[in-house]
């Protein structure tokens, strides 16, 4: 054969081969991925709604929380005030100057006896009968109609102990309510308090009442220091 037709053909193979890649470079090329897009920032968070401010508690809820909570005031001291749900009750609450107490519920026609055992309890204290001189000498006034409450003046020289007891449903408690020198001018006790308490719930006064603090019986001044009689 002339040696120009294997020039031709193998030209042709080569001119084949170039064009069949090409055409494979075209179709399985780098595939173009779309740039990718900026996120968006977040949306800013709503700020919550401001609550409501709260009413301030009433005096009864006050009232129900201190009970709830059960604390007695600090020291010896004596506190009664009218049940709004019990009209014509009133509570009473007594703690002593260890932290001790108790609580109990009169009733409105309860109070005038409880005023006669006190103020006969404070008249015979503040007298000379009855009195020890080596070894004390106990009274006890008491009324079958309150006969959860015991007053005990014991005498001894020149002295007179006015020592209170409650025995209620929710416990018994024995507390000292003072002790006053008879031969002096003024005596300011615990004892003393309670019983102006009575006298003025009896007369008509239905607000809440207390005394003062008081340790061993004995007022105290600003907190801390007992004052001399």
């Amino acid at each position: 054969m002339h040696p120009k037709y294997f020039i031709r053909l193998f030209c042709l193979v080569i001119f084949t081969t170039l064009m069949a890649c090409n055409i494979w470079a075209q179709e399985n090329g780098p595939s173009q991925t779309p740039p990718l897009q900026p996120k968006s920032p977040p949306a800013p968070r709503q700020p919550l709604p401001a609550k409501k401010p709260e009413k301030p508690l009433t005096e009864e809820q006050l009232q129900k929380m201190h009970a709830k909570k059960g604390k007695p005031p600090t020291g010896a001291s004596f506190y009664m005030a009218p049940i709004t749900e019990r009209p014509g009750n009133f509570t009473i609450l007594i703690s002593d100057e260890y932290g001790q107490y108790t609580t109990d519920q009169v009733a409105l026609r309860e109070m005038p006896v409880l005023e006669a055992i006190f103020q006969a309890a404070l008249k015979f204290a503040a007298s000379d009968e009855s009195v020890g001189q080596t070894k004390p000498l106990i009274t006890r006034f008491s009324d079958d109609q309150v006969p959860r409450y015991l007053v005990d003046v014991s005498k001894k020289g020149n002295q007179s102990q006015l020592i209170l007891t409650l025995q209620s449903l929710q416990g018994k408690l024995v507390m000292d309510a003072g002790t006053i020198k008879r031969n002096a001018t003024e005596n300011q006790t615990l004892f003393a308090e309670i019983l102006q308490i009575l006298q003025r719930v009896n007369a008509g006064d239905t607000t809440p009442q207390t005394t003062n603090k008081y340790v061993n019986g004995v007022q105290v001044e600003n907190g801390n220091q007992p004052i001399k009689n």
